[in-house]
């Protein structure tokens, strides 16, 4: 009989899965079952969507159903919502919304990729439904909707980037928005200092940005603050991703760090015959060592890859994440990588920091831009943790070294001596890296 592998959740990790497994094994059944009216949509590029004046999101996935059917042979059922899991029977309960009815559907392997979930707030009137996370297509055709018929004001709580970059497309369509935060600033995956550069563009680009506001309650048209009340048509929470696992959970799955489920490097829940990639699950940290949640594009991709090649009879292990995150925001570049100095005390790393403004281009070119690092490592060993970069421009070459420098356990030194390429166009010479470690060397 042929084996039939389910895929649960329409995540990036989920059609790694598929993708990777399809090339390994050509006999088995792949059937992917996902809630969102898109199947295989790139989240990334919903923001840049909107952005571009489009409120359809059909053709941000890189395949159509019917292309993913008869090409790769992956049965993708959108619009359908798997309800309940019976590891016992091997089998699921999915939620046809395009029938109006339940099926039950047996399965030979199970994977989650659930993906993650915008965090609510423990406050009274959170659960209302106009405060929306944007993690989906569903979730920005419901905001886009909300606010079709007038510019209307929307309030944005918390400052993880994925959020700021919808608020910037909010901003772009004339759209009143206000950003309040408990943190000392926004973009609170980064040092207070990398966040105030952001919070001073998104002001510059018409915005309001309130930082340090303690958030009480919710109204309809209201947040209110501890010492104040802002009124706004939507409320667009950005505090975080959560691991999506109430499914996992139910079907009796161990669960680790913040609700992720736990599994090992080959991706394999504690369940015989189930496994999990993607947001929805913990991941090593390449610096600490230590297992946690760290969501991102490019480790769930990883995840996938590895799930669907041990389920395709071979052999792989996930590698592991420094947690990076680069992005455009509000004119703004804006990247980390490794830990940063809170992250790696809390890690039990005698921790210090260098920061170093540079140039994003030569001396000899004109057009250049403040560029800034700022470098973490571990006193007593040199060794370099983690590094934020912010500017205008020029943000990418420095975080893939810093990237590779870190991955190698390089020490500050070995970081400040490496025989880097040189643009004078598009990078300085020395770079603020480069800078930034040799001052780090010499401390």
């Amino acid at each position: 009989m042929i084996e039939r592998v389910l895929i649960v959740g329409g995540s990036r990790a989920a059609y790694a899965a598929a993708f990777e497994l399809r090339r390994h094994k050509k006999d088995c059944q792949i059937v992917i079952v996902e809630q969102g009216a898109h199947p295989g949509a790139d989240v990334c590029s919903i923001p840049n969507r909107m952005m571009s004046g489009f409120d359809d999101f059909a053709n941000l996935a890189s395949s159509t159903v019917t292309e993913l059917r008869d090409r790769y042979q992956i049965d993708v059922r959108g619009g359908q919502e798997v309800v309940a899991v019976d590891t016992g029977n091997e089998t699921v309960t999915i939620n046809d919304t395009n029938a109006g009815r339940e099926v039950t559907l047996k399965y030979d392997q199970l994977v989650f990729a659930t993906g993650s979930r915008g965090r609510r707030p423990d406050l009274p009137g959170a659960d209302r439904s106009d405060l929306v996370s944007v993690r989906n297509t569903n979730d920005a055709s419901k905001l886009l909707g909300t606010l079709k018929d007038k510019p209307g004001r929307v309030a944005v709580l918390g400052g993880d980037y994925t959020t700021l970059l919808v608020a910037e497309a909010l901003v772009m369509r004339g759209i009143e928005v206000t950003v309040v935060t408990p943190g000392e600033e926004v973009f609170d995956q980064a040092d207070p200092m990398v966040g105030a550069v952001v919070s001073e563009a998104i002001t510059k680009h018409g915005a309001t940005v309130r930082v340090g506001e303690s958030v009480s309650g919710f109204e309809p048209g209201v947040i209110y603050l501890k010492d104040d009340a802002i009124s706004c048509d939507m409320v667009l929470l950005g505090l975080g991703s959560e691991a999506n696992t109430d499914l996992a959970h139910q079907a009796g799955l161990t669960l680790g760090a913040r609700r992720a489920i736990v599994t090992d490097r080959r991706q394999q829940t504690t369940v015989a015959g189930i496994w999990a990639a993607g947001d929805c699950c913990e991941t090593r940290h390449l610096v600490s060592g230590e297992r946690g949640y760290w969501p991102g594009a490019l480790a769930a991709a990883q995840q996938g890859q590895v799930a669907g090649a041990n389920l395709g009879d071979h052999y792989a292990v996930s590698p592991g994440t420094l947690g990076t995150i680069s992005t455009r925001l509000f004119g703004i570049e804006v990247a980390r990588t490794g830990l940063n100095e809170l992250d790696a005390r809390n890690a039990g790393f005698d921790a210090a920091v260098v920061t170093v403004e540079g140039q994003s281009r030569a001396d000899t070119f004109a057009g250049g831009r403040a560029l800034t690092v700022r470098l973490t490592y571990d006193r007593f060993t040199s060794r370099v943790l983690g590094a934020e970069i912010v500017g205008e421009e020029g943000v990418a070459a420095p975080l893939a070294t810093a990237v590779a420098a870190i991955t190698g356990g390089l020490t500050t030194a070995e970081v400040a001596s490496l025989d880097g390429g040189h643009v004078p166009s598009r990078s300085a010479l020395p770079s603020p890296l480069t800078l930034a470690a040799l001052e780090a060397s010499e401390s």
